[in-house]
Protein backbone atom coordinates (compact mmCIF):
# COMPACT_ATOMS: atom_id res chain seq x y z
CA UNK A 1 0.00 0.00 0.00
CA UNK A 2 3.01 2.26 1.06
CA UNK A 3 4.36 1.78 -2.97
CA UNK A 4 0.96 2.68 -4.47
CA UNK A 5 0.73 6.12 -2.70
CA UNK A 6 4.54 6.34 -3.70
CA UNK A 7 3.67 5.54 -7.20
CA UNK A 8 0.73 7.75 -6.85
CA UNK A 9 2.36 10.73 -5.88
CA UNK A 10 5.78 10.13 -7.80
CA UNK A 11 3.49 9.74 -12.02
CA UNK A 12 2.15 13.30 -11.70
CA UNK A 13 5.61 14.72 -10.71
CA UNK A 14 6.42 13.07 -13.85
CA UNK A 15 3.79 14.49 -16.24
CA UNK A 16 4.48 18.06 -15.18
CA UNK A 17 8.09 17.78 -15.48
CA UNK A 18 7.04 16.83 -19.12
CA UNK A 19 4.69 19.44 -19.78
CA UNK A 20 7.12 22.00 -18.83
CA UNK A 21 10.18 21.07 -20.97
CA UNK A 22 8.67 21.25 -24.27
CA UNK A 23 6.79 24.37 -23.63
CA UNK A 24 10.77 25.99 -21.37
CA UNK A 25 12.17 24.42 -25.41
CA UNK A 26 9.73 26.12 -27.32
CA UNK A 27 10.16 29.38 -25.27
CA UNK A 28 13.86 30.03 -25.31
CA UNK A 29 13.55 29.07 -29.31
CA UNK A 30 11.76 32.30 -30.12
CA UNK A 31 13.32 34.41 -27.35
CA UNK A 32 16.42 33.52 -29.10
CA UNK A 33 15.40 34.33 -32.70
CA UNK A 34 14.86 38.21 -33.78
CA UNK A 35 11.21 38.83 -35.03
CA UNK A 36 12.85 40.69 -38.07
CA UNK A 37 13.42 38.10 -40.16
CA UNK A 38 9.72 36.61 -39.95
CA UNK A 39 8.62 40.50 -40.80
CA UNK A 40 10.63 40.37 -43.82
CA UNK A 41 9.21 37.50 -44.92
CA UNK A 42 5.41 38.45 -44.84
CA UNK A 43 6.48 42.10 -45.82
CA UNK A 44 7.49 41.13 -49.50
CA UNK A 45 4.74 38.02 -49.69
CA UNK A 46 1.71 40.89 -48.45
CA UNK A 47 3.40 43.38 -50.95
CA UNK A 48 3.65 40.72 -53.59
CA UNK A 49 0.10 39.36 -53.20
CA UNK A 50 -1.12 43.17 -52.93
CA UNK A 51 0.52 44.36 -56.09
CA UNK A 52 -0.92 41.16 -57.70
CA UNK A 53 -4.64 41.78 -56.79
CA UNK A 54 -4.27 45.40 -58.20
CA UNK A 55 -2.69 44.15 -61.48
CA UNK A 56 -5.42 41.40 -61.85
CA UNK A 57 -8.55 44.41 -61.06
CA UNK A 58 -6.40 46.50 -63.89
CA UNK A 59 -6.34 43.91 -66.26
CA UNK A 60 -10.18 43.25 -65.97
CA UNK A 61 -10.29 47.16 -66.48
CA UNK A 62 -8.19 46.88 -69.24
CA UNK A 63 -10.01 44.86 -71.52
CA UNK A 64 -8.53 41.77 -70.25
CA UNK A 65 -4.81 42.87 -70.94
CA UNK A 66 -1.89 43.57 -69.38
CA UNK A 67 -0.53 45.53 -72.46
CA UNK A 68 0.83 48.86 -71.46
CA UNK A 69 -0.72 48.26 -68.00
CA UNK A 70 2.27 49.73 -65.92
CA UNK A 71 0.60 53.80 -65.80
CA UNK A 72 -2.71 52.42 -64.91
CA UNK A 73 -0.88 50.71 -62.06
CA UNK A 74 0.90 53.36 -61.26
CA UNK A 75 -2.03 55.84 -60.70
CA UNK A 76 -4.17 52.70 -59.12
CA UNK A 77 -1.41 51.94 -56.29
CA UNK A 78 1.06 54.47 -55.59
CA UNK A 79 2.14 52.86 -52.68
CA UNK A 80 4.02 50.70 -54.77
CA UNK A 81 6.55 51.74 -56.65
CA UNK A 82 6.26 49.77 -60.17
CA UNK A 83 9.34 48.97 -62.17
CA UNK A 84 9.21 47.68 -65.42
CA UNK A 85 11.74 44.89 -66.11
CA UNK A 86 14.00 46.34 -63.76
CA UNK A 87 15.24 45.12 -60.54
CA UNK A 88 13.48 45.60 -57.01
CA UNK A 89 15.48 46.45 -54.04
CA UNK A 90 15.45 44.72 -50.82
CA UNK A 91 13.26 45.95 -47.44
CA UNK A 92 11.45 48.38 -50.35
CA UNK A 93 7.97 48.68 -51.96
CA UNK A 94 9.51 47.78 -55.47
CA UNK A 95 7.76 45.62 -57.55
CA UNK A 96 8.84 44.34 -60.91
CA UNK A 97 6.89 43.96 -63.29
CA UNK A 98 6.94 41.86 -66.87
CA UNK A 99 3.69 42.11 -68.43
CA UNK A 100 2.94 39.54 -71.87
CA UNK A 101 5.29 37.29 -70.92
CA UNK A 102 2.61 34.72 -72.97
CA UNK A 103 3.68 36.71 -76.22
CA UNK A 104 0.73 38.97 -78.17
CA UNK A 105 -2.06 37.58 -76.48
CA UNK A 106 -0.89 39.86 -73.31
CA UNK A 107 -2.44 37.86 -70.80
CA UNK A 108 -0.01 37.22 -68.06
CA UNK A 109 1.95 38.79 -65.89
CA UNK A 110 5.21 38.61 -63.71
CA UNK A 111 5.63 39.96 -60.69
CA UNK A 112 8.66 40.15 -58.43
CA UNK A 113 9.49 41.86 -54.48
CA UNK A 114 12.60 41.37 -53.06
CA UNK A 115 12.50 40.42 -49.13
CA UNK A 116 14.90 41.81 -46.64
CA UNK A 117 18.18 39.04 -45.17
CA UNK A 118 17.21 37.00 -42.65
CA UNK A 119 18.60 36.00 -39.82
CA UNK A 120 20.88 33.01 -39.11
CA UNK A 121 19.76 29.71 -40.42
CA UNK A 122 18.10 28.75 -37.32
CA UNK A 123 15.81 31.68 -37.12
CA UNK A 124 14.45 31.04 -40.72
CA UNK A 125 10.81 30.32 -38.24
CA UNK A 126 10.97 26.72 -40.52
CA UNK A 127 10.51 28.58 -43.91
CA UNK A 128 13.86 26.63 -46.04
CA UNK A 129 14.38 29.80 -48.11
CA UNK A 130 17.21 28.58 -50.61
CA UNK A 131 20.10 30.92 -50.26
CA UNK A 132 22.51 31.36 -47.42
CA UNK A 133 21.43 33.01 -44.10
CA UNK A 134 22.01 36.69 -44.24
CA UNK A 135 21.30 36.95 -48.06
CA UNK A 136 18.14 38.75 -49.21
CA UNK A 137 15.85 36.22 -51.18
CA UNK A 138 13.12 37.11 -54.69
CA UNK A 139 9.76 36.61 -54.42
CA UNK A 140 8.07 36.27 -57.48
CA UNK A 141 4.65 35.17 -58.93
CA UNK A 142 2.82 34.90 -62.01
CA UNK A 143 -0.76 35.30 -63.06
CA UNK A 144 -1.82 33.19 -66.69
CA UNK A 145 -5.14 34.65 -67.25
CA UNK A 146 -4.76 31.80 -70.39
CA UNK A 147 -3.48 28.52 -71.23
CA UNK A 148 0.14 28.91 -70.86
CA UNK A 149 2.26 29.08 -74.11
CA UNK A 150 5.46 26.73 -74.71
CA UNK A 151 7.50 28.99 -73.43
CA UNK A 152 5.70 29.10 -70.19
CA UNK A 153 5.34 25.61 -69.66
CA UNK A 154 9.28 25.31 -70.50
CA UNK A 155 9.41 27.77 -67.61
CA UNK A 156 7.54 25.63 -65.56
CA UNK A 157 4.23 26.83 -65.24
CA UNK A 158 2.04 24.04 -66.26
CA UNK A 159 -1.37 25.94 -66.31
CA UNK A 160 -3.82 28.80 -66.10
CA UNK A 161 -3.70 30.41 -62.85
CA UNK A 162 -1.39 31.64 -60.44
CA UNK A 163 2.11 30.72 -59.24
CA UNK A 164 4.64 31.69 -56.68
CA UNK A 165 8.21 31.18 -56.89
CA UNK A 166 11.24 32.26 -54.51
CA UNK A 167 15.10 32.87 -55.29
CA UNK A 168 18.45 33.69 -53.09
CA UNK A 169 19.54 37.32 -54.62
CA UNK A 170 22.81 36.80 -55.87
CA UNK A 171 22.97 40.81 -55.67
CA UNK A 172 21.22 43.91 -54.31
CA UNK A 173 20.11 44.40 -58.14
CA UNK A 174 19.37 41.12 -58.94
CA UNK A 175 15.51 40.46 -58.21
CA UNK A 176 13.93 41.54 -61.34
CA UNK A 177 10.73 39.55 -63.19
CA UNK A 178 12.42 39.11 -66.41
CA UNK A 179 12.72 41.07 -69.37
CA UNK A 180 11.69 41.58 -72.58
CA UNK A 181 8.45 39.49 -72.02
CA UNK A 182 10.37 36.09 -70.93
CA UNK A 183 9.61 34.60 -67.58
CA UNK A 184 11.82 33.63 -65.29
CA UNK A 185 12.04 30.56 -63.64
CA UNK A 186 12.65 31.00 -59.88
CA UNK A 187 15.03 28.65 -57.94
CA UNK A 188 12.37 26.85 -56.17
CA UNK A 189 10.47 26.36 -59.68
CA UNK A 190 7.03 27.55 -59.93
CA UNK A 191 4.47 26.50 -57.04
CA UNK A 192 0.90 27.18 -55.98
CA UNK A 193 1.55 28.54 -52.93
CA UNK A 194 3.95 30.57 -50.70
CA UNK A 195 4.67 27.73 -48.22
CA UNK A 196 5.04 25.48 -51.50
CA UNK A 197 7.70 27.29 -52.93
CA UNK A 198 9.55 28.03 -49.97
CA UNK A 199 9.42 24.52 -48.92
CA UNK A 200 10.40 23.35 -52.54
CA UNK A 201 14.26 22.05 -52.87
CA UNK A 202 16.28 24.92 -54.98
CA UNK A 203 17.11 23.72 -58.69
CA UNK A 204 19.74 24.46 -60.58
Amino acid sequence: MDTDRGLRRFIPAVLVLGLLVPAGGVLLWSRSCPATGDQNFRAAQSNLTNALTEAASQYENNNQSYSAIRPVLVASAPEFTWIDQGPALAGTNDISMNACVDGPACQAVELAAAMAPLGPASCSFGHSIPGPPGKASCWAAIELSTDPTPELRAAGIPSGGTFYGVSPMAGPTSCTAGTGGVPTRPASGWQDSYSAASQAPARG
